[in-house]
């Protein structure tokens, strides 16, 4: 196997230690450190560091009710689904027919004109002959 010579940059690794990078990236760093012992070392001091800084923290008091609330928001029912989001917004219809404006009319030729859609019918074509067979 060959020796690994380009690294995850830091702000990268922090990205992903906190899970906020993009899926793609993340399944490549992981790889990557799956590999790279030097990454992998990298980011297990910065959980290490992160650990001591949270044991160090004061705690902070929750206001009168919060625990009350909490527990009655997860005992409510889920609220009812939104509606399906349109990809595109709906326009109103344009009057007249549709064509394409004057000064382009030359780089649409005759594709916009009502009589070239009757000619775009397929062929007609023969209908295959019956061979005999002897």
């Amino acid at each position: 196997m060959t020796e690994i010579n380009h690294h995850i940059p830091d702000d990268v690794l922090d990205t992903y230690r906190a899970g906020t990078l993009p899926h793609a990236f993340a399944v490549v760093v992981a790889a990557h450190l799956s590999l790279c012992d030097e990454c992998r070392a990298r980011i297990e001091a910065a959980d290490m560091i992160g650990g001591v800084l949270l044991n160090g923290a004061e705690g902070v008091a929750l206001l009168a009710g919060a625990r009350d609330r909490m527990m009655a928001a997860l005992d409510a029912p889920p609220p009812p689904p939104l509606p399906p989001r349109r990809l595109r917004p709906q326009l109103a219809p344009l009057p007249g027919p549709r064509r394409a404006p004057r000064r382009f009319s030359r780089y649409a030729g005759r594709c916009s004109r009502p009589s070239f859609r009757s000619r775009l019918r397929a062929p007609r074509v023969a209908p295959p002959r019956r061979i005999a067979v002897a």
